[in-house]
């Protein structure tokens, strides 16, 4: 699970840039 959270964060800091 925190390996899912791990990459949902970098997905939307990769959405937001």
């Amino acid at each position: 699970m925190v390996k899912i959270g791990v990459l949902y964060i970098r997905f939307l800091s990769n959405n937001k840039a």
